[in-house]
């Protein structure tokens, strides 16, 4: 029968998996990427479409018109089809895809 090795000052070797520093850490890592998945996965883009073009219109006087709203990784930001009708010009300003990132 074998006995463990002990280490000077008569410390016992201990694995990776038995430091209670390694739980947290692992614990803390799987709960930030669990957050970061249920904020993309359940983000409220209709509410957002419906605050950019309430905030647009109460500020500029202009009806805004946006079809679908999306948020990509690291907080992009894209709205297709985006219709302004602006009282000066004949016809409403199309923009196909407009792409809005933080800086």
């Amino acid at each position: 029968m074998r006995f463990p090795v002990r280490t000077r000052k008569g410390k016992m070797p201990t694995v990776a998996w038995q430091r209670p520093s390694f739980f947290l850490l692992a614990g803390g890592g799987l709960f930030l990427l669990g957050a970061f998945v249920g904020f993309y996965l359940f983000f409220p883009a209709e509410a957002l479409k419906q605050r950019i073009i309430q905030e647009v219109g109460t500020r500029t006087r202009v009806v805004v018109q946006i079809d679908q709203v999306t948020l990509y990784p690291l907080l992009t930001l894209d709205a297709e089809r985006v219709s302004l009708n602006i009282a000066g010009l004949p016809q409403p300003l199309e923009i196909e895809q407009l792409s809005v990132t933080p800086k």
